[in-house]
């Protein structure tokens, strides 16, 4: 299982997203997943895994691509007295794929 403290410690092995958003107007059309794809593609040719926090609604798209749930979830605090609100991420992961290795 993924280790994202250590993965975090050794941030020069790792590909890591630090933000990842599409433009609501532009978004099913295949723009993020060409973008992810692209970079998977990219760390996969370095021998690197990549990792990510994401905002639950976006998990099952990661998991297409490869990913996996690390288990590891951040809360934060957001909003303000009037109007609280908490904010949610996992942690994805995604190994990589070295073709042609036997």
């Amino acid at each position: 299982m993924w280790d994202y403290f250590q993965l975090r410690l050794d941030a020069d092995s790792i590909a890591d997203v630090h933000i990842f958003a599409t433009d609501p107007q532009h978004q099913r059309r295949g723009a993020g997943r060409a973008l992810l794809t692209q970079l998977a593609t990219q760390a996969d040719a370095e021998n690197k895994p990549v990792y990510l926090e994401s905002s639950p609604s976006a998990v099952t798209v990661y998991k297409k691509l490869g990913f996996v749930e690390t288990g590891v979830k951040f809360r934060f605090p957001d909003g303000d007295e009037i109007e609280p609100l908490e904010v949610i991420l996992t942690v994805v992961a995604r190994e990589p794929i070295v073709v042609g290795s036997t």
